[in-house]
């Protein structure tokens, strides 16, 4: 049974963890590894799928990763990080 935040509230986990927050997961780990920080260098997108795959299951929702790998959605990561996204409100 995996669980993606240690602590989840109400010991919740697996299927039990709300499906954004399962997706949320996987996408602010992937940025974490692949993002240059002042502690650490940035993954390669290998060797981050690596760490996904590995972590499937377990701390990530096996459905997320095969749908985050298998439709690549990773690769959304570099249009962002290389766009600047305004937000405007009326």
């Amino acid at each position: 049974m995996y669980t993606t935040i240690i602590g989840y509230p109400n010991r919740l986990t697996g299927d039990e963890i709300p499906l954004l927050s399962q997706i949320i997961s996987v996408a602010d780990c992937w940025h974490a590894m692949t993002s240059k920080r002042p502690y650490k260098k940035k993954l390669s997108e290998e060797e981050a799928i690596e760490d996904l795959i590995k972590n499937r299951g377990t701390q990530f929702s096996p459905k997320i990763i095969d749908i985050f790998i298998g439709k690549k959605l990773y690769l959304m990561d570099k249009y962002f990080k290389g766009n600047k996204i305004e937000f405007r409100y009326s």
